[in-house]
């Protein structure tokens, strides 16, 4: 009996310490533009490449072999603003894009959600 208790009181700690966590990325589709007028849809869009930009400058900056890397990669996802809260429950969101030999060919958002021992909040770019 004792070490039935024991294994369940190491499996609890175990799961809190660990935490569960649940991740998604989703992109821009027909549905979603009629919920937007296009002048909206365009504004956003062009608030996600300034912030790119702004992203990948910072990156050149602080790791000077980056640009190297991704002039040579076939794409990049730059997620430029991930918000990432929680307080036992936890939740994170980010919108970003693809970018293509410099251009951006698709838009994206990134969802996810975590149970666990956790406490804060961040930001963080995704490259």
């Amino acid at each position: 009996m004792t070490r039935l208790f024991m294994s369940r009181r190491a499996f609890v700690a175990i799961s809190l310490a660990t935490g569960v966590a649940v991740a998604g990325c989703t992109t821009t589709t027909p549905e979603d533009a009629r919920t937007t007028s296009p002048q909206q849809s365009q504004a956003k869009r062009s608030e996600i490449d300034h912030a790119i930009n702004g992203a990948l400058d910072q990156l050149y900056r602080q790791e000077p072999g980056s640009r190297a890397l991704v002039q040579q990669a076939t794409g990049v996802l730059v997620f430029p603003r991930v918000f990432k809260a929680g307080l036992v429950v936890g939740g994170e969101y980010g919108e970003g894009a693809l970018r293509v030999g410099g251009r951006t060919v698709e838009y994206y958002s990134a969802t996810a959600g975590s149970l666990g021992l956790q406490a804060g909040a961040q930001e963080k770019s995704i490259y």
